[in-house]
């Protein structure tokens, strides 16, 4: 998909975001994308990943709070350093990133592997509820 299509991208987020509706799963568009960006490697500060993204260390907080709560992530403090906090995925949050970035190459996916979580719908903090 080139860039030179902004509406096609909107259609395929669109697309991926009605999928996790169904599912009961809530979820905003910043926590897709850090999910994409957390998939890249091993786990990243909180705050080198607000300098990736260009965001402030409070705006990734919030994000990270929205991914753990959703089971997508954890979070770790450095024994060396208690100041340094990261996140990485967790083996569902991997999946749905693997899920979301073949959803937005093609337009098309197998089904969602990100089952509602245990003890119904999640709402976390960062999270967008939807109806």
């Amino acid at each position: 998909m080139g860039q030179s299509d902004p509406c096609q991208y909107l259609e395929r987020m669109d697309s991926v975001l009605q999928t996790l509706r169904e599912k009961k799963i809530s979820l905003s568009i910043l926590q897709a994308v850090t999910s994409l960006y957390l998939q890249r490697g091993d786990r990243v500060t909180l705050s080198k990943l607000a300098a990736n993204l260009k965001l402030t260390t409070a705006a990734v907080t919030n994000v990270a709070d929205g991914l753990e709560g959703l089971g997508f992530a954890d979070r770790s403090l450095n024994r060396m350093d208690r100041r340094r906090t990261y996140i990485a995925l967790t083996p569902r949050g991997l999946a749905f990133a693997e899920w979301f970035s073949a959803m937005m190459a093609s337009g098309s996916a197998p089904d969602c592997p990100v089952a509602e979580p245990p003890g119904g719908p999640s709402v976390s903090r960062g999270a967008v509820l939807h109806p």
